[in-house]
């Protein structure tokens, strides 16, 4: 078996690319892939979930629950909580 090397130029650069190279790239891109899906399927979750709450007394116990943790030290959490509070208003 015969291995062949690919010449590629990006930005100006000239590399030399084996097989397993390929395959190496293409492998991290996979798995970075598979986590950018999993963020978001768990960010979507989270927001179905925090969507449900909405009368005064389902955000007053959304806001205990806050208390107990520092979910608040996450600014995305912290968006997603505030536009729960603002339809509450």
């Amino acid at each position: 078996m015969t291995t062949t090397s690919h010449i590629g130029t990006f930005a100006g650069t000239t590399s030399v690319t084996t097989p397993n190279e390929v395959k190496t790239v293409f492998g991290a891109v996979r798995t970075a892939l598979r986590h950018r899906r999993a963020v978001r399927a768990m960010h979507a979750q989270i927001v179905r979930e925090l969507s449900s709450y909405t009368t005064p007394n389902e955000i007053a116990e959304l806001d205990a629950m806050i208390e107990r943790s520092d979910v608040e030290a996450d600014p995305e959490y912290a968006t997603l909580i505030e536009r729960v509070r603002s339809r509450s208003i």
